[in-house]
């Protein structure tokens, strides 16, 4: 850090974050408006090739997965992936039959977008950061 105060810092930080909650949020949009959703099996598979990763070590990281927080993380990330590889394709001109629904999510869905709540709790964080700090500039 470089001798700066707090505000300086935050102002120095604040337009990363916004585009990063922008960002965010059109991917959840495009979530929400293709019906992405991923099953258990895409979930169970991730969490798979992860695990082979770790050797000697992969029950107890079985079981650090077991958890549901971190199966919805996985989830969220597949999801993630999915949207930003929509994105690409879509720019690219490519086909995009191939986003179509998920054939296994059809009771399986462990995640998908349909609130407005956020993909990942890690978002809320940010979003209600960044409203708090626009209100207080309103303030000003």
């Amino acid at each position: 850090i470089k001798n700066q105060t707090r505000e300086q810092l935050l102002e120095e930080q604040r337009e990363a974050a916004i585009d990063t909650v922008e960002r965010s949020l059109a991917m959840r949009e495009i979530l929400r408006a293709q019906k992405m959703k991923v099953s258990e099996e895409s979930i169970n598979a991730t969490i798979e090739e992860r695990l082979e990763t770790f050797g000697e070590h992969a029950e107890a990281a079985r079981e650090f997965y077991s958890s549901p927080d971190m199966r919805v993380g996985v989830a969220n990330e597949i999801l993630s992936k999915r949207a930003t590889d929509f994105v690409t394709a879509l720019g690219k001109g490519e086909d995009l039959d191939k986003f179509a629904e998920d054939e296994n999510a059809e009771e399986e869905v462990v995640a998908v977008v349909e609130s407005d709540e956020p993909v990942a709790e890690g978002e809320a964080a940010e979003t209600e950061e960044i409203a708090s700090d626009e209100a207080v500039e309103e303030e000003q």
